[in-house]
């Protein structure tokens, strides 16, 4: 059967413009790379030869033609993921100890949201040589790595070869240039390394008072329930022997450990390259899976179907170790796992202060990310290691009674609802067969606590729950995942877009959520869905977009590194007066939005304008 005309013209016509766009962009190529490069390098120094000295003054001069630019370092992020600065190997060189590269300021850029630094027209890296011995010959052989861009990028290597013979010294027609070139890099990295001090100490600050409001965030609202349940389960027994200090200090030890082992399994994955972000535990549904396995042992507990206790051993050490009587800290097991539950609990979402904080950490490595999760974990601490200080007459519970054992039903009841929360996160992460699955395993569990306050044997049969419910997220198949984007205005997030949008004059509101950030569920309901935010947003020339991150998603973890944050909810507002984005409160109300949606769509006085940047 013979193909209609209609589609060979088709495929013909798609032939002929594709070898033609094929052949104008291998002439580009070939007009820049045989007969005019869009760039030069070449090597200077600042002496004729060696003389004396250990160590001389060299340097790379850069010569890019108009539009192309080079890649430079993000000197305040030096890790960056979009930092493609040029990489000068010497390994080839003769007589040479060591290379200090003294980058120079560079001029910075946006394009599709992402930020990077480059250098345009003539630049000259400093390059400080030391020498092994300066009676010997100086070969220096540089192998260079780099891209040269403007509206395409082409990819370029290649090697130089600077010779310094040893001798008597004299200074080149360089010299001058090359030391003003130092002089003002070693004034920019005094600088620079006093703001970044400066900085660093602000952050910590900031990591301080993020962890000490992320007591209040809403995701953390289920804590409560924990944070509680020491006081109703000693509101039972008897008041003239309560003591406090302990009680707070094994919660704050559950906390403290917790944000130690947190720390540490985010160097762990910086230093194997992986991409650390906060709350992404809640992207891996085997997580989700102990975490409900949790909330249900802690609900039971609180409806009095069985009790958690220290083994008599640890008990008695306790004893011997703080003197007391053992019945008041037979609940410190209690309180040190609610001290772990609630700051699993507390991590999916990010609180203000703590996310510029967090994404500052990130970008650090080793040693410097470990302390920033301890001084969170300080901050959200706060309250159990105060409670431990503080003097005792400040810490009265209210006389026991009755109602003490219905607040202990309620809370339980709260945890329940944590728990129909995490299974629908499960839902989202995996499939709805798997939280179906390990809910079933979650109301097995209670019947049997239940059953066993009469027949202790059948609490044992548990133990095969809790492996079932651990087991099943590790198996099971993962469905497809299903993004929604909320209503029909709201688009897929493509970030590619934005330049695009914002150059045709349009307004561009992006929106980075998931089922697990309760903060993110919050800016929904009480701004974007709101009937004054749907107005607000239906203005013409408006566009919405919305990414999910309910699951792991490298464009969206990158998207946020870009802007230095490593958690969500993340709002930014791009316009024709805001190409680079004007980045909201992690809570925001309608007037904040309106306020972000002005400064894109219109011009700023001075005035407004450096009130907005501060």
């Amino acid at each position: 059967m013979a193909f209609p005309k209609s589609i060979v013209c088709i495929v013909f016509f798609f032939i002929i413009t594709g070898f033609a766009g094929f052949v104008q962009k291998a002439q580009a190529q070939a007009r820049y790379s045989s007969h005019h490069p869009p760039f030069s390098v070449e090597i200077l120094s600042s002496t004729t030869a060696l003389g004396e000295a250990t160590e001389i003054l060299m340097g790379l001069r850069f010569k890019l033609a108009p539009s192309w630019k080079i890649y430079a370092p993000d000197k305040k992020n030096m890790s960056s993921a979009f930092s493609s600065a040029p990489e000068i190997n010497w390994s080839r060189s003769k007589n040479v100890q060591n290379i200090d590269i003294l980058w120079p300021n560079s001029n910075k850029y946006s394009i599709e949201g992402l930020i990077f630094h480059a250098y345009e027209g003539e630049v000259i890296i400093p390059l400080v040589v030391k020498l092994v011995r300066s009676q010997e010959p100086l070969v220096l052989h540089l192998h260079l790595t780099y891209s040269v861009c403007s509206k395409v990028c082409m990819p370029i290597r290649h090697e130089l070869t600077f010779t310094v013979a040893p001798g008597s010294a004299n200074s080149t027609s360089a010299t001058d240039l090359l030391r003003k070139l130092k002089g003002d890099a070693a004034k920019g990295l005094e600088a620079g390394a006093f703001q970044e001090e400066r900085s660093y100490l602000m952050m910590l600050i900031f990591a301080f008072l993020g962890g000490i409001t992320l007591n209040f965030m809403p995701c953390v609202l289920p804590v409560i329930s924990l944070k509680m349940m020491s006081i109703a389960k000693k509101g039972r027994s008897s008041a003239r022997h309560l003591h406090f200090r302990p009680s707070f200090l094994a919660t704050f030890a559950g906390i403290m450990m917790s944000f130690i082992f947190l720390g540490g399994l985010a160097v762990l994955l910086d230093t194997l390259g992986a991409s650390v972000g906060w709350g992404i535990h809640f992207q891996q549904p085997s997580f989700l899976g102990f975490l409900i396995v949790l909330t249900t042992l802690f609900a039971s507990n609180l409806w009095g179907f069985y009790d958690i206790e220290l083994p008599l051993s640890v008990r008695e050490g306790i004893n011997k170790l703080l003197g007391y009587e053992h019945e008041h800290h037979a609940g410190l097991v209690e309180d040190f796992v609610a001290g772990i539950f609630a700051t699993l609990l507390a991590t999916p979402c990010t609180a203000p202060f703590l996310g510029t904080a967090l994404g500052y950490a990130f970008s650090r490595s080793g040693a410097e990310i470990f302390l920033f999760f301890i001084v969170l974990g300080a901050g959200f601490s706060l309250p159990y290691w105060l409670g431990a200080i503080l003097p005792r007459y400040w810490l009265k519970l209210p006389k026991p009674g009755s109602w003490m054992l219905t607040l202990s039903h309620i809370l339980g009841y709260v945890l329940a609802v944590t728990t129909l929360w995490l299974l629908w996160i499960l839902s989202e992460t995996a499939s709805g067969v798997t939280a179906f699955y390990v809910g079933a395993g979650a109301l097995v569990m209670i019947f049997l606590f239940w059953l066993g306050q009469k027949r202790s044997n059948v609490k044992k049969l548990n133990w095969l729950v809790v492996v079932f419910m651990l087991v099943v997220p590790l198996v099971s198949v993962s469905s497809p995942p299903v993004n929604s984007y909320g209503k029909e205005q709201w688009r897929r997030f493509k970030p590619e877009l934005i330049s695009t949008l914002v150059r045709q004059e349009k307004t561009v509101v992006v929106d980075i959520t998931a089922a697990w950030c309760l903060t993110c569920k919050v800016n929904k309901v009480l701004v974007f869905d709101s009937k004054e935010g749907e107005k607000l947003l239906s203005q013409k020339d408006i566009v919405l977009m919305r990414a999910d991150w309910t699951r792991h998603d490298p464009l969206i973890a990158n998207y946020l590194a870009s802007y230095g944050r490593a958690g969500i909810p993340f709002n930014i507002v791009f316009g024709p007066y805001a190409p680079e984005g004007i980045i909201l409160p992690e809570i925001f109300n309608i007037e904040s939005l309106r306020n972000a949606l002005s400064q894109a769509t219109k011009p700023q006085s001075p005035l407004s304008s450096s009130k907005a940047m501060s």
